[in-house]
């Protein structure tokens, strides 16, 4: 490593470490609202654990919390103690004790996770909604780098539209396009309504609509959309940052293309951006194929929008 890239890696430490001292001192402020509970806050975390994975050993706490096997065992006699904790032989082995919260164990934590969920709930209350998202939006991506894990997208499920979807897929899709590309607000004006033309002239056989949802949020979205009788166009399709990698963009082009098929559509259509290389690479998998390109500015900077059809 030269001595500029050390400097630069010097630079980003500290500023890593003033990150984590704000956080940690925030954090420690949040926590202390919990005084009126009789738990600390690695006591919480165990109680949170033992909540959410019921029948959870001894052995995968300690290796969840990287603490000291001493301290957690006495922990887990303390809430023996208390009534808190009930311990199970495993069916499989009878040495290996299985931890489940008791029906006091249970109330318990449900009582903290509600101080916890309040604390948070005032400090987000304090903020403008744009700034609660880009706030979680921070949050995720920091997530995401240095865990390097998008599990918590995997078990997402696929729906129709719903009230409240076309103004916050319109709103997403925007955000993320003006820093990938800086588009401006052009594109949320042509987005929103081709969202708003769906709904009005939805037609139930011909047209569908997929929304990938995980854990409450939003995390992608294809619209198959009716041109003619023998022709459909694919439109609106993207996937949330933190969601890519799970080959999710290919599951919603793919069930689009199925169900055109399905529908009797001779030809689908789709216009795209040079850009948007993901997508673009998507398309050829499923044999659509580019079949004329035109240069325009309908979103700020210079691009190249493509034309691409697939014959069904």
């Amino acid at each position: 490593m030269n001595v500029e890239s050390d400097n630069e890696l010097e630079a980003l430490t500290l500023g890593f470490r003033e990150f984590n001292r704000f956080y940690t001192d925030k954090i420690g402020v949040l926590n202390s609202r919990l005084v009126d509970s009789e738990f600390s806050l690695t006591e919480a975390r165990v109680l949170f654990e033992l909540f959410h994975n019921k029948g959870i050993t001894a052995q995968t706490l300690q290796r969840l919390f990287h603490i000291d096997r001493g301290y957690l065992s006495r922990i887990l006699k303390e809430f023996e103690s208390n009534d808190l904790l009930v311990k199970k032989a495993s069916p499989e082995d009878a040495r290996k004790k299985l931890l489940y919260l008791s029906p006091k164990g249970q109330r318990a934590f449900e009582k903290l996770n509600h101080l916890s969920h309040q604390s948070m709930k005032q400090l987000l209350a304090k903020l403008a909604r744009p700034e609660q998202n880009a706030l979680l939006d921070a949050m995720h991506a920091i997530e995401q780098i240095l865990g390097k894990s998008n599990d918590r997208y995997q078990q997402y499920h696929l729906r129709t539209l719903q009230p409240g979807d076309i103004g916050h897929i319109a709103h997403r899709q925007m955000l993320l396009y003006q820093q990938a590309f800086d588009w401006n607000i052009n594109y949320e004006v042509i987005a929103a309504e081709i969202l708003c033309q769906f709904v009005k002239n939805f037609d139930p056989d011909k047209e569908q609509s997929w929304i990938a949802e995980a854990n409450g949020k939003i995390i992608g979205s294809v619209f198959l959309a009716k041109e003619s009788d023998s022709v459909a166009k694919l439109r609106l399709l993207y996937v949330e940052p933190e969601a890519r990698g799970l080959g999710l963009g290919t599951r919603l082009v793919g069930e689009c293309v199925e169900a055109a098929r399905k529908a009797n559509y001779q030809t689908l259509k789709l216009w795209t951006q040079s850009s948007l290389i993901s997508a673009r690479r998507i398309y050829k998998h499923f044999g659509f194929r580019a079949i004329a390109v035109e240069s325009h500015e309908l979103f700020g900077p210079q691009t190249d929008g493509e034309y691409w059809q697939l014959d069904l």
